[in-house]
């Protein structure tokens, strides 16, 4: 009954160890779609945006809501909308801290990265446990202009 009980405390001790490891490179893995897109000034300001910012909301939401980004193992990927061309990316993941994820295009020219934006957020998988759910600015390198999008698988 004793070896029973160590050993299962042993699978027990392994399995918390591999999910622990888990780098948020490996959780990104996979298909995401935009869920919700605003302006930074929506974001940080709420209901008491301006109206330019809440024309601005629409015109993101229309753009950027049901965008699906395909991360594969092999540090490449697709963002696609349905009916549009799809954008062929590479891309790499900050493995030190897990805070920005820049996508590059095919000649090796970055083209927009995310960042947490969360203030303090340790990653952008910030809410702890929930590794199907990202909450990031979209910020296009070229402008430095972005945008606060969800992301979920």
């Amino acid at each position: 009954m004793k070896k029973a009980h160590f050993l299962s405390l042993i699978l027990l001790a392994t399995i918390s160890f591999v999910s622990c490891s888990t780098s948020d490179s490996d959780k990104l893995i996979g298909t995401w779609k935009i869920t919700s897109a605003m302006s930074n000034e929506s974001y940080v300001q709420g209901d008491k945006a301006a109206d330019i910012y809440k024309q601005t909301d629409e015109m993101l939401k229309a753009a950027y809501t049901g965008v699906s980004l395909e991360f594969k193992e092999d540090k490449t990927g697709t963002m696609k909308k349905e009916g549009e061309a799809t954008f062929e990316f590479t891309w790499k993941m900050d493995e030190a801290t897990g805070k920005i994820l820049e996508l590059y295009n095919k000649e090796g020219k970055m083209e927009l990265f995310f960042r947490p934006n969360v203030q303090g957020a340790e990653s952008l998988f910030y809410m702890e446990g929930i590794d199907s759910a990202i909450a990031a600015e979209m910020i296009f390198s070229q402008s430095n202009e972005g945008c606060v999008v969800n992301l979920s698988k």
